[in-house]
């Protein structure tokens, strides 16, 4: 089993590597806003917004910001046992962290990012639902990028901390999800989503190698003393060093991910 899989236990509602992976390849429509349960969960939310997005930019700028992914994170591909993990990691950013032109308009300076588009859109002010629905779609602006430490885990929940800004994390397991392949101490990547007291994964995160894990401590504390420090440059170093030790699982990873990339 890949480091960090995901187990859902039910199927999920699209198949990533078709029509989450290549959205301007497919014709149909995921799923409406109009027509989100009130159990929907996190990814329910970004498969609409996904879908909404397909419909308002051009295949240019989505393959655009596909080849930026691939050049910051690291390339895969769809043979991949991972692919799933990184495209989706690929989305969050895209949907969230990327801003986009999404208007032809010469005098538009600030750009902003899908989701911020799509929350000022008016397919979002007049959508016919719940006030809480509403609330949930909201509160996936508060997400968090970053890479944290699993403290303990265990019945559904995971308790961890982010060790960029230190912040702990509730963080809930959705119906009919585990958290197999995690364990106590891990260390991992990508995008979580507070709502409320708890918090959710996304589908994109990825742990990185325990042999690893003192090497990413010295990283990170590294990083943080320098003036310049940025947590986005040091997310992309990561993300290309656990990527190469699933290319190279032969090689000690204490070795790949002390070397200078």
């Amino acid at each position: 089993m890949v480091h960090g899989d995901l187990n859902f236990g039910h199927s999920v509602k699209i198949n990533i590597s078709q029509s989450r992976a290549d959205i301007k390849n497919t014709g149909s429509c995921i799923s409406s806003l109009n027509q989100l349960p009130e159990t929907a969960v996190v990814e329910d939310i970004l498969e609409a917004i996904i879908s909404w997005l397909q419909l308002s930019i051009s295949s240019e700028i989505f393959g655009e910001a596909k080849e930026n992914y691939f050049n910051s994170m690291g390339k895969v591909f769809p043979e991949d046992s991972f692919y799933e993990q990184r495209i989706n990691y690929f989305l969050d950013i895209l949907l969230l962290e990327r801003p986009i032109k999404f208007h032809e308009n010469p005098a538009e300076k600030s750009l902003k990012t899908p989701f911020e588009l799509f929350m000022e859109s008016a397919e979002f002010k007049q959508a016919n639902v719940s006030r809480d629905m509403r609330s949930k779609i909201e509160s996936i602006g508060a997400f968090r990028h970053s890479v944290y430490q699993i403290d303990t885990i265990g019945n559904g929940v995971m308790q961890c901390h982010d060790l960029l800004d230190g912040i702990d994390y509730k963080i809930k397991s959705k119906h009919g999800e585990t958290f197999r392949g995690f364990s106590k101490k891990d260390i991992f990547q990508g995008f979580i989503f507070p709502q409320g007291d708890v918090a959710y994964l996304s589908l994109g995160v990825f742990v990185h190698p325990k042999k690893a894990q003192k090497i990413i401590m010295k990283l990170i504390k590294k990083g943080m003393k320098a003036t310049n420090f940025e947590g986005e440059n040091l997310l992309k170093i990561l993300a290309q060093k656990q990527l190469k030790h699933h290319r190279h699982a032969n090689i000690d990873p204490r070795y790949i991910y002390e070397i200078p990339l």
